[in-house]
């Protein structure tokens, strides 16, 4: 309000910058509230190429897709990039998984929970029981060995690794051109 001399009362313009005070900081809550509450898919950029975990609500990201491998690392090392043979990995919605080594065919089960983690339940894979060149029969037995150690699926912009707990071994998988 003004007096008579169109002068601010000092006391009501106290007032007023308490009001705009309050107001900016009110709204500054708010933008820090509805930034606190954006999810973590949300979050990512599609620029970088930071996996982000495959948790049960995201799986349809994963499944009726397959999946080529193009190495497995294993502390920081490539234990396996199979150049010729083709190692695949189908996920499916019901829960099973089926694919191809380099000899053999495969089929097995898998959960994922709330959180992003893998579990191989039941007795494990199961595997046609074909012979074939002994450098082929040695990559399938690295990629079985190494795929019932993983414990989690992380998508990336690129494609999905099958992961360990602490990361020590990641089977990379790229999508396959039939898709």
């Amino acid at each position: 309000m003004r007096n008579a001399n169109s002068k601010l009362i000092p006391r009501q313009a106290g007032a007023r910058v308490w009001i705009y005070r309050t107001a900016a900081l009110a709204g500054l809550s708010l933008l820090g509230a509805c930034a606190m509450q954006t999810p973590p898919d949300a979050q990512a950029s599609p620029d970088k190429d930071e996996p982000m975990p495959i948790t049960r609500a995201r799986q349809s990201e994963l499944t009726e897709r397959q999946w080529v491998l193009i190495r497995i690392v294993e502390s920081e090392d490539v234990v396996l990039a199979p150049e010729k043979s083709n190692i695949t990995i189908t996920f499916f919605p019901d829960g099973k998984v089926a694919g191809g080594a380099p000899i053999n065919r495969y089929f097995g089960k898998y959960q994922l929970d709330v959180n992003g983690r893998l579990f191989w339940p039941g007795p494990g894979f199961a595997a046609t029981m074909m012979a074939g060149p002994p450098e082929l029969m040695d990559q399938e037995q690295v990629y079985f060995r190494s795929l019932r150690r993983v414990s989690r699926i992380l998508k990336t912009a690129k494609g999905i690794h099958l992961a360990n707990d602490d990361g020590s071994l990641v089977l990379v998988f790229v999508l396959s051109g039939r898709d």
